[in-house]
């Protein structure tokens, strides 16, 4: 089975990026960026706006493709895209079937939070940090069974 997610990175002014704490699996009560699964005949960035609309309640302007991460499982692959955001207004409505919190990180504190791996890889790529220089994001399951 092969699924494709679109999540948004959302940064304000200050060059914070959005963060949520999910409130259902996968990745219940950690952290990541806003976005979903990709429905049946729509476009990865139709996904990318109505997935950050429905979980947030934020509009976006355009998008553009930041970075790619993805999961190989036994029976499954998972392709994220993550998209960086242009927003105009930041006025954030939880939809709490889904978010149980949101939290603007910067440089300094993404690592206090408990955010998944692959939110990690990306908000180092995005910050810059020189953690994943040269590296490509890829969790592979499938040779630990």
């Amino acid at each position: 089975m092969f699924q494709v997610a679109c999540v948004g990175i959302i940064p304000n002014e200050r060059q914070e990026v959005l963060i949520t704490k999910r409130g259902v699996s996968p990745f219940k009560n950690q952290y990541v960026m806003p976005g979903g699964k990709l429905d049946k005949g729509e476009s990865v960035y139709e996904c990318v706006s109505r997935e950050v609309f429905e979980e947030v309640g934020i509009k976006i302007n355009s998008s553009e493709l930041f970075n790619i991460y993805e999961v190989f499982l036994p029976l499954k692959q998972y392709l994220i895209l993550y998209f960086l955001c242009d927003v105009s207004e930041y006025n954030i409505t939880i939809d709490y079937n889904e978010v149980t919190d949101t939290v603007w990180v910067d440089k300094n504190n993404y690592k206090n939070f408990d955010i998944t791996e692959g939110t990690y890889y990306i908000l180092s790529k995005f910050f810059r940090t020189g953690e994943f220089d040269n590296k490509r994001g890829i969790k592979d399951f499938r040779n630990l069974i």
